[in-house]
């Protein structure tokens, strides 16, 4: 069995990503972007599409963050630096790495020995490995948060809708999941608040009504 299938998208937000993100039950989107603006703007286009399809947005990485000399080490930023990092705390996401532009990565990689293989100890593999593991740990806690998720859900399903009996109780259950749902933020729509739970439970958000005085507004 599988432990993870990476699907390696072109980029943009074409009909290949809509098209899986729609019809294929994706975990979550990693975004690799180099640290350029011009490359940083699709990097942004695909995190807004992610999120209008409803795919978790796992975090950033930074790919060509620096130019590693072949001959003397000497590092530099070609590409300008902290792209990644800035985009990722822009949108509330993760930083999952920065990886070098390195020469000898292409080649152990086309003598079918990837630098983690060839040379696991060292910088450049090293980049990588930290990157697989944050990355691996923030799908391991959206799928842990989900479980949290799953429960609320079921608890919402047992509340009368249509009736302005949604329980204060149920809605503090579900923020204590840690899902970000907004539910009892200040000044949030009454609207947007509605179709959120339109869209976790399902249900046409008409069949939805919501008493202000219930809304948990002091979390």
């Amino acid at each position: 069995e599988l432990d993870y299938l990476v699907v390696d998208m072109p980029p943009g937000t074409g009909d290949i990503q809509l098209t899986l993100a729609q019809r294929v039950p994706v975990a979550g989107a990693v975004i690799v972007t180099t640290p350029q603006d011009i490359a940083l703007a699709d990097a942004r286009k695909g995190l807004a599409m992610f999120e209008k399809v409803a795919v978790p947005v796992l975090g950033i990485i930074e790919n060509m963050s620096v130019y590693v000399c072949s001959q003397c080490g000497h590092v530099e930023h070609i590409f300008g630096a902290g792209g990644g990092a800035r985009l990722a705390t822009q949108n509330g996401v993760a930083l999952l790495g920065e990886l070098p532009l390195d020469a000898r990565i292409r080649e152990e990689a086309d003598g079918g020995r990837p630098s983690v293989i060839a040379e696991p100890d060292s910088a450049r593999a090293q980049c990588y490995i930290e990157a697989a593991r944050r990355t691996a740990a923030a799908l391991a806690r959206l799928e842990k948060a989900s479980g949290y998720f799953a429960s609320a859900r079921d608890a919402l399903c047992s509340v009368i809708f249509g009736k302005e009996t949604v329980i204060e109780q149920t809605l503090v259950t579900l923020l204590a999941g840690g899902h970000g749902l907004l539910i009892g933020v200040p000044g949030l729509a009454k609207t947007k608040l509605v179709g959120t739970l339109g869209t976790v439970l399902g249900l046409d958000a008409k069949r939805i009504q919501f008493t202000p005085d219930l809304m948990p507004t002091d979390i």
